[in-house]
């Protein structure tokens, strides 16, 4: 069984993709890097009792089974290190950076569950603004 999971700063997320076979699940894993070339304000803290750096990763993993081999990586100062089964169920078949698009509550709308994104606030600051009546963004020159 192979999976594409998602990992927020170290901890299991979600699974983004299940399937049978290595091909497609790295299928898969290129094509969630390709979507995520869009993002154009990525989320890069959270605000849960305190402020954190927010950090995370896609894995192409697969269930641990006898004779696997981890993958050789290199840590910060260039040494060569074995890689550890994912939460001691995974064996590691490939990983990259993912970016997931910031929310935020625009007033009138409901906190939880209708967030807009950076394009929908620019949409909104824009519509309009070519008109003389409009004042958003007059300046005195």
């Amino acid at each position: 069984m192979y999976r594409v999971i998602l990992v927020k700063n170290g901890e299991y997320k979600k699974t983004l993709h299940r399937c049978r076979t290595r091909e497609t699940s790295f299928v898969r894993f290129r094509g969630f890097k390709e979507e995520n070339k869009s993002v154009i304000f990525p989320k890069m803290n959270i605000n849960y009792n305190k402020i954190d750096k927010v950090n995370y990763k896609i894995y192409v993993v697969k269930d641990i089974e006898e004779g696997d081999k981890s993958r050789m990586l290199r840590d910060s100062y260039g040494k060569l290190y074995e890689e550890k089964p994912i939460f001691g169920i995974w064996t590691v078949l490939d990983d990259a950076d993912y970016k997931i698009e910031e929310t935020f509550w625009l007033f009138g709308k409901n906190p939880k569950n209708d967030r807009v994104t950076i394009k929908d606030i620019i949409k909104i600051l824009m519509s309009g603004i070519y008109k003389k009546q409009i004042t958003k963004l007059k300046l005195k020159v």
